[in-house]
């Protein structure tokens, strides 16, 4: 036979885990704009192969 404590310990534990507030990164404006020159040419490459199947199929 189990008998249940009111959950009392697991209620006082879980009162020491919280989030106060969400952690703010700095916004790094160069790493924005190496990422999406890093993956432009990809980016490009496929956007310009896919117009060129839609506009010249017969």
């Amino acid at each position: 036979m189990v008998a249940l404590d009111c959950a009392c310990a697991a209620r006082a534990a879980f009162d020491y885990v919280r989030v106060d507030r969400s952690l703010q990164q700095e916004f790094r404006s160069a790493e924005f704009l190496g990422f999406f020159l890093k993956h432009a040419n990809k980016l490009f490459t496929d956007d310009l192969t896919l117009s060129f199947r839609l506009r010249h199929t017969r």
